[in-house]
């Protein structure tokens, strides 16, 4: 089943919304009266399937990071053998 809401509306019932599509529903935001983005549920992956840890971001900044450049070059790295 798919719901059709403002943006107004999903950024005021954002709680609301996740929960619908946890079960299993579509929503599609408007924005100025055009289509902006769908979100639909997740499929079930393994957890090893296709995520990788590119960045850890949890440390509180503790841990020296990586440059931006060297991120997106992982990125698209990533993306290339996975899709």
């Amino acid at each position: 089943m798919s719901k059709v809401v403002s943006i107004k509306e999903f950024r005021n019932n954002l709680s609301y919304f996740a929960d619908m599509v946890d079960q299993g529903d579509t929503v599609i935001v408007i924005r100025r009266s055009v289509p902006a983005f769908k979100i639909t549920p997740v499929e079930s992956i393994e957890a090893d399937d296709k995520w990788e840890e590119l960045v850890d971001f949890t440390d509180g900044g503790k841990k020296k990071g990586i440059s931006a450049k060297k991120l997106l070059n992982k990125m698209l790295d990533f993306e290339k053998k996975h899709g």
